[in-house]
């Protein structure tokens, strides 16, 4: 499994940074505070490419979860929720803070008419963001939990908890929203990344949202 927080992309951007024409200062006017899915999704595979030659990401499909949501392709909005059959394939999972405001879940209630089709409108910002990323890296099935699980459903989730760790560790990858306190928050946001510069009246002009970011320089004795 690949794992990607696309909230903290920052450090290994900085560490290949060109050096800027000031001393200290690492110039980084090739990092959008903007993360949009452009962006996201050729960081994502340059990552993977390099995963790839280390084997940490699987080479041939896995065994599907007993659920997942078919996003289908660009050109179709609806996703639908598929019962899984001893089927193989590569699939992406989602981890994301659900929050305390009620979100898009699957249920005894529903359960049939999440396999019939889950409309564009309904989910929240995360779980559009994760499909579109699903889309665009060309992969078919996404597992979230609170529609791969039947939730109120004590049997389903004693069995699916239980495969828990082999769901996450078959994924093709794994997508954390770790800058969203809800599933309103999405994977794409506006970074703002303080500077460390020594001096604070500078720190705001040394900001990624400017051009440069001050970093310290080791002395060469």
């Amino acid at each position: 499994m690949c794992v990607l927080y696309l909230a903290c992309l920052l450090h290994s951007l900085i560490l290949k940074g060109p050096v800027s024409q000031f001393p200290g200062v690492l110039n980084l006017n090739h990092i959008d505070p903007v993360l949009d899915l452009e962006k996201a999704v050729g960081f994502i595979q340059n990552q993977l490419r390099k995963c790839e030659e280390h084997y940490c990401v699987p080479h041939e499909p896995s065994s599907l979860p007993r659920r997942v949501l078919d996003v289908g392709s660009n050109e179709q909005d609806n996703v639908f929720l598929l019962e899984t059959h001893g089927e193989k394939g590569f699939y992406i999972t989602l981890s994301h803070c659900w929050g305390t405001k009620p979100m898009l879940q699957t249920t005894n209630a529903n359960y049939d008419h999440r396999r019939i089709g889950i409309a564009w409108s309904k989910p929240p910002i995360t779980f559009k963001d994760a499909i579109k990323i699903t889309r665009a890296l060309h992969i078919q099935y996404l597992w979230i939990d609170s529609l791969c699980i039947i939730q109120g459903d004590i049997l389903d989730w004693e069995e699916q908890s239980a495969s828990m760790a082999t769901i996450y560790s078959n994924c093709y990858l794994n997508l954390a929203a770790t800058a969203a306190s809800d599933n309103n928050g999405g994977l794409f946001f506006k970074r703002w990344i303080p500077s460390i510069h020594p001096n604070p009246s500078m720190r705001k002009q040394h900001s990624v949202k400017s051009r440069y970011l001050y970093i310290p320089r080791p002395q060469h004795k």
